[in-house]
């Protein structure tokens, strides 16, 4: 194999498209999350501490949190990939 043969996709190790690798990102989406989450509660209490009130931009960050908890927490089916 030379080094051109890499660049243009004749190597044999490519991962076969049908087959669910998503085992290996769960991990690394829930840590994200909990950090999300813990960066999120640190804005929002410091916020009221300082302010005694939120502004729409909190809103908007809790809403698109909480939506990511929901993606991540609620099962669902996994779809096949369509040839």
């Amino acid at each position: 194999m030379t080094n051109s043969s890499i660049y243009f996709g004749e190597h044999t190790g490519a991962p076969d498209p049908a087959e669910w690798n998503g085992q290996s990102v769960i991990p690394v989406t829930v840590m994200l999350t909990l950090i999300a989450s813990i960066a999120v509660g640190s804005r929002m209490y410091t916020r009221t501490a300082i302010t005694n009130s939120l502004g729409w931009s909190d809103w908007f960050i809790l809403v698109a949190l909480v939506r990511q908890s929901v993606y991540l927490f609620v099962p669902r089916k996994r779809g096949q990939v369509k040839r």
